[in-house]
């Protein structure tokens, strides 16, 4: 499971978060299977199922929001082994 923190900014309830992963040779080896909008504190949560499991190394979690003034994009990375 991730969540998606806004780390600098004011924060706007009801964005709708896209989320996507990749890995180093921007393949994508899950899904995300229940997306949420954001919260009153910016937050919004996922769940990601890997369904290439013969897959071992470092995958991007991605997210974004598009607003008025433009796209906003975060990440982070978990390591499968």
């Amino acid at each position: 499971t991730a969540k998606l923190l806004r780390s600098s900014g004011s924060v706007s309830n009801g964005m709708f978060v896209h989320f996507y992963d990749s890995t180093v040779t921007n393949k994508s080896v899950g899904a995300f299977l229940n997306t949420t909008i954001s919260n009153n504190a910016g937050e919004c949560t996922t769940t990601y199922s890997i369904q290439d499991t013969s897959y071992h190394g470092l995958v991007y979690i991605k997210g974004y929001i598009n607003t008025n003034t433009g796209r906003i994009i975060g990440y982070n990375k978990v390591l499968i082994q």
